[in-house]
């Protein structure tokens, strides 16, 4: 009876001695795995633009470059790959706006480590131009005729963002001289009509026409918002102008008495346009008391 206990014990034994045998072969072959297909800790992350030609673009990645960083504060294999792809979608933004609409940024690994590599592809110039959102109907023809001059200026030159940028602002403010005061920019996308050309879709959004409301001011302590009503040069319910705006910032400039001012554009649900200014008065001149005589709004 003992004796058959002791060899089932020795059996035991060896089966679980075997178990253990195996289990530390299987985590030996899943590290060499794991050595073979990743980068070991602490190896380096690098930028390779061998490829590119271009000195400045490969001297600019080279400054926008963040994954060593980034790689170095990942504590998880999972965290590490979200870094990676954050930084190649970083450098292709950037060549991407500098025009290079097809780019792309390869990752080789290695047990050496990773390794980064853009390729800009073709550098597209403007080949035409869609506005979206404009109505040209509802345009005076002379802001028109702008437009179009604008578009001509802008086809042509590299697709870039600052380009885009540029055009876009250039349009908005032509817009928006007149009953337009909300015209904003919406987005920016490109359609490749053929090698190295494509065509710039800006969508726009004019918003409803714009008429002056009320003008309402607030800071005031010594000054009378019934006085300052006078200079302004528009009327409740006045088409807008930005121009009209423009001259009432230049008369309370010209007022000795406003030390400083903002003026705020807020529409309302009717379209209507509150014009709100707030003002910083300038401190008393007391000098004044020492004269008789009438005194306004420009002597402080």
């Amino acid at each position: 009876m003992a004796d058959r206990f002791a060899k089932s014990e020795t059996h035991t034994a060896d089966v679980d001695g075997r178990r253990a045998r195996r289990g530390q072969v299987l985590r030996a072959a899943g590290a060499i795995w794991l050595a073979l297909c990743l980068p070991a800790a602490g190896a380096p992350a690098r930028l390779d633009t061998d490829g590119i030609s271009e000195t400045e673009i490969a001297s600019a990645l080279h400054r926008a470059y963040q994954l060593p960083m980034l790689v170095a504060v990942s504590s998880t294999p999972a965290q590490e790959d979200a870094a990676v792809e954050h930084e190649r979608t970083r450098l292709r933004r950037l060549m991407v706006e500098l025009g290079y609409l097809d780019a792309d940024v390869t990752v080789e690994r290695s047990p050496a480590g990773m390794v980064l590599r853009p390729v800009l592809g073709l550098r597209y110039s403007v080949g035409a131009v869609e506005l979206k959102g404009v109505r040209q109907s509802e345009l005076e023809p002379e802001v028109v005729a702008d437009l179009v001059a604008r578009v001509r200026e802008f086809v042509g030159k590299p697709a870039t963002a600052s380009a885009t940028t540029t055009f876009a602002r250039r349009v908005l403010d032509r817009i928006g001289e007149r009953d337009f005061a909300l015209a904003r920019l919406q987005a920016v996308n490109w359609v490749r009509t053929e090698d190295g050309v494509a065509t710039a879709s800006v969508e726009l959004d004019t918003g409803p026409r714009s008429r002056f409301g009320s003008v309402v001011f607030s800071g005031l302590r010594r000054l009378d918002a019934a006085d300052l009503q006078r200079i302004v040069p528009f009327r409740e319910g006045d088409r807008y102008e930005r121009a009209q705006v423009e001259r009432l910032r230049d008369n309370l400039k010209a007022l000795e008495s406003v030390k400083s001012f903002n003026v705020d554009l807020t529409a309302n649900e009717d379209g209507a346009l509150t014009v709100a200014v707030h003002l910083r008065e300038a401190p008393a001149d007391l000098s004044v008391l020492k004269n008789p005589g009438s005194f306004g709004l420009g002597s402080g």
